[in-house]
């Protein structure tokens, strides 16, 4: 004999029921394939993308225990934005906070600490904060034993040449952690204006004049970074208002720039090696790929390649570019 237990016969679901149920599985969806973002805390996209450019660069997140040796160097805002790569990394807290914005207040008290121009919210220069926030990562992470200040060092050497007289030839070598794109009238591309500002007439101080005289300098590169970041600088100064305007002119940048033009001969020679194989192993891609169209399923799947990554820094120089070639990777607006 079966004992029934009758009850009352459930309702059909709401709409609002419906609506709040697929709600939460949107969400739960949500916080598995999407990365924690972050929350603007009033004006602070500018510092928000800074640190989403941060975040892509391996070398930059560190594990708990290193995060430690970071707090250990009394710099509030390199810890602070540390552990905030950390957090924007780890997809089991994405997964626990529903795919929910980090709030950065920690992040964004320190940085106006450091550098005060940045204290007000309101609408800031996202690459002067970017160049601030990276010098200052960088300078921490080597005390503390990262060394990461090469992975964005670039090495420039110039040579000014005095137009009007036979002074002699000046050079000097320098270092950066980004280049500049000037844009003017005649800067379609990228690689164009960071050329222009590579190759300038400027007047200065001749002293076999003994007034300042024109000079024509030329920079090459003769040393790249794994992370190249590149300013493009829509700003030149008016004489007529004597105030800095803005050039509105769109300038295409490529999603892979090669800088070979750029370098110098001796670079050039250096990075002649590494660019064979990077073009085999092109070619060599292209080739699978072609074959794959053509074969059936299964033997499509046994072409494949030997599972070796080619070298992309050379064997003395941590840090550096073997190449000339880059891919891009993050863009900050």
């Amino acid at each position: 004999m079966n004992n029934f237990r009758t009850g009352d016969i459930p309702k059909a679901p709401t709409a609002q029921d419906t609506k709040q149920q697929n709600s939460e599985i949107q969400s739960d969806e949500t916080s598995s394939v999407y990365p924690c973002g972050l929350a603007n805390l009033g004006n602070t996209c500018y510092f928000n993308s800074c640190v989403q450019v941060l975040k892509e660069l391996n070398e930059l997140v560190l594990k708990p225990d290193d995060e430690q040796k970071i707090r250990g160097q009394h710099d509030n805002l390199t810890a602070n934005i540390s552990k905030l790569l950390g957090q924007l990394r780890d997809k089991e807290q994405a997964v626990r906070n529903k795919g929910d914005a980090v709030k950065p207040f920690a992040s964004v008290v320190s940085l106006s600490e450091a550098f005060p121009q940045f204290e007000k919210f309101k609408q800031q220069d996202a690459n002067e904060c970017f160049v601030g926030v990276l010098n200052n990562l960088t300078k921490t992470y080597e005390r503390a034993g990262f060394p990461v200040e090469k992975l964005f060092n670039v090495m420039t050497e110039t040579s000014s040449k005095c137009l009007e007289s036979e002074d002699k030839t000046e050079r000097k070598i320098e270092s950066h952690n980004q280049l500049t794109c000037y844009v003017n009238q005649d800067v379609r591309f990228l690689q164009t204006g960071i050329k222009s500002g590579f190759e300038q007439e400027v007047s200065k101080n001749s002293a076999q004049l003994g007034r300042d005289a024109k000079w024509q300098t030329q920079t090459q590169i003769s040393r790249l970074p794994k992370y190249l970041s590149v300013n493009i600088n829509r700003f030149f100064f008016k004489e007529s208002s004597k105030t800095n305007a803005k050039i509105l002119k769109q300038v295409q940048f490529p999603l892979s720039l090669d800088t070979y033009d750029l370098c110098t001969q001796e670079l050039k020679d250096k990075l002649t090696v590494r660019r064979a194989d990077v073009k085999l192993e092109e070619d060599a891609k292209l080739e699978r790929e072609l074959r794959k169209k053509v074969l059936d399923k299964e033997q499509a799947e046994k072409i494949m390649d030997d599972g070796v990554a080619l070298p992309t820094e050379f064997d003395d120089d941590q840090g550096s570019n073997n190449s000339g070639f880059y891919e891009l990777k993050v863009r900050i607006n």
